[in-house]
């Protein structure tokens, strides 16, 4: 290569812009070897450039210097802010506190002939390297309990082809005093009250589960208090009403006695039944008071098979009875009462006024209702010109119990009863 070519590389590179940047970036020196031939060395230069100089002077890439002395700086700090207020610069600081602190580094410029550098930052000179926030600005937070920590980060400069500086500032942050070395000075003190804050929370809960156990155990026996009281309402106003007639009927028959015996015998037979159903009433209520709280008294099914068995084994009906074993499971002595009840009232009618010769009952549990279906096969009758007692008692107790009811029954047809009610 000669000087003239030399000289006339220079003169493109200053000849446009591109060119120029790369020109202000090149420390180049001329010498010649043995055979007289001139030689261009470059001893810095811009890594976007290497590739122009080598296309205009014809020099292979590979033979230019590649360690640029440009990338040798190391960055330096502007200002240092720690919870917002700013400290002497420093690249050792100690924490005061166990808290987290607030940093925030500003770097100096970094640009040395055309090399225009940003920040970046690592936990250690071989790690992931991020970049600053906005190019020489640094915000992060650091802090430790661990006693004597240090925190150790590796800023370097890079530039927009990703060049890096060679040289990593390195910054650390140690702790100085943490809640661990500040119960070791404290002494036994603060350790028993960090042992006692689990215990004394064991205990909160423990006292909290009990005391709400007692409430629960209190609301069940207050609600069976209240349907106790509401049956003993029913049974005085029942029972009550009985055993009025019953002193009536005692007087009329005494006075009858002597001059009308017929009709005291009448009577007498009257007062009989009405003591039966006293009796019947009377176990009733006692049975649907204590059957849930002793086994001494037969569940809800058996109950409801031996009066059906009563009350249909002196008939000629052929009867069949199917009970959901899950009825045996409930708990409301009001509902238990009442189901009897519907049920004996039903089978009744059907013992003295249907003339069947087949008869069915059926309770279920489907859901949360209680289905009750009972069907004969008997002379029927017309729902809508019925007047007796038994069917008003059957429709008010299923209407206490929030319940539906649909007679369906034809003269000469047979009846059937179903029923409806939640659990």
């Amino acid at each position: 290569m000669y000087p003239r070519k030399t000289t006339f590389i220079f003169l493109i590179l200053l000849s446009s812009p591109a060119f120029s940047q790369s020109y202000l970036e090149i420390k180049s020196k001329v010498s010649l070897n043995s055979q007289g031939d001139s030689i261009v060395q470059i001893e810095e230069l811009l890594h976007n450039g290497w590739q122009e100089i080598s296309k205009c002077t014809g020099i292979p890439q590979d033979t230019l210097t590649k360690k640029p002395t440009v990338l040798n700086i190391t960055p330096s700090i502007l200002e240092t802010y720690i919870l917002r207020k700013k400290v002497i610069n420093s690249l050792c600081y100690e924490l005061l506190s166990e808290d987290n602190n607030f940093f925030k580094i500003i770097l100096k410029n970094m640009d040395t002939l055309g090399y225009h550098f940003t920040g970046q930052f690592a936990e250690s000179p071989n790690g992931y390297f991020e970049d600053f926030d906005n190019g020489k600005e640094l915000n992060i937070v650091l802090g430790t309990d661990v006693p004597n920590e240090t925190h150790t980060l590796y800023i370097r400069g890079i530039d927009k082809i990703r060049n890096c500086t060679t040289n990593n500032l390195i910054f650390k942050v140690k702790n100085k005093t943490t809640i661990l070395n500040d119960f070791r000075q404290a002494g036994l003190g603060h350790w028993a009250i960090i042992l006692m804050f689990p215990l004394l929370v064991l205990v909160y809960y423990y006292f909290r589960t009990r005391l709400l156990k007692k409430e629960a155990e209190m609301n069940e026996k207050f609600r069976l208090q209240e349907q106790r009281n509401e049956l003993t309402s029913d049974l005085h106003d029942d029972i009550g009403a009985t055993l009025s007639s019953l002193s009536i009927n005692c007087s009329i028959v005494n006075r009858l006695l002597n001059n009308d015996k017929e009709k005291a015998f009448f009577l007498l037979n009257k007062i009989e039944s009405q003591s039966q159903e006293l009796s019947e009433k009377l176990g009733d209520f006692i049975w649907s008071i204590n059957s849930n709280e002793t086994e001494n008294f037969m569940n809800l099914g058996i109950r409801i098979k031996q009066f059906v068995n009563n009350l249909l084994e002196a008939t000629d009906i052929f009867y069949k009875i199917e009970i959901d074993p899950k009825i045996d499971e409930i708990q409301d002595a009001k509902l238990k009462k009442y189901v009897v009840l519907i049920v004996k009232e039903a089978v009744n009618n059907i013992g003295k006024y249907s003339k069947a010769s087949k008869a069915f009952i059926n309770l279920e549990i489907i859901g949360e209702r209680l289905s009750i279906q009972i069907k004969d096969d008997g002379v029927g009758f017309s729902p809508e010109k019925a007047t007796g007692n038994g069917l008003k008692n059957i429709k008010s107790r299923v209407a206490i119990l929030k319940g539906e009811i649909e007679f369906l029954s034809e003269i000469n047809k047979g009846t059937s009863i179903l029923i409806g009610i939640p659990i």
